[in-house]
């Protein structure tokens, strides 16, 4: 199986938890704390080139990741999102183009320091 491990820690650090104002309170991890993977697991040709992916996250630093505050963007390449695939604790929308945003509801479970939670998709 194919794996990829992507880290953004860059994006996570500008785009996730960065320290503006609206992270004043330090109420988040910082974005070099938080460790994210995506995974290909399979790929499906027959179905209209369907594939099922997982994003792994993993909470480095000492605070809890909530379920809300923060945001990730992502790209993703001649692929759609399913929302009905979606676990009901995360939600990704497109922005634009190839262009998404992956962010937690109220359903999200808070990721403890030291622990680390996978998302399937489709």
């Amino acid at each position: 199986m194919c794996k990829y491990t992507l880290f953004f820690t860059a994006l996570v650090s500008f785009f996730l938890f960065s320290n503006c104002a609206a992270n004043s309170d330090g109420n988040h991890p910082r974005g070099s704390e938080i460790s994210i993977t995506w995974e290909l697991l399979s790929v499906q040709p027959e179905l209209q080139h369907k594939s099922r992916v997982a994003f792994t996250f993993v909470n480095n630093g000492r605070r809890l990741l909530g379920n809300s505050g923060w945001v990730i963007y992502f790209n993703q390449i001649s692929e759609h999102v399913i929302p009905e695939s979606l676990p009901a604790e995360i939600r990704i929308e497109n922005i634009t183009g190839e262009y998404y945003k992956l962010y937690p509801t109220r359903d999200f479970q808070p990721l403890k320091p030291g622990q680390c939670k996978t998302f399937e998709q489709d």
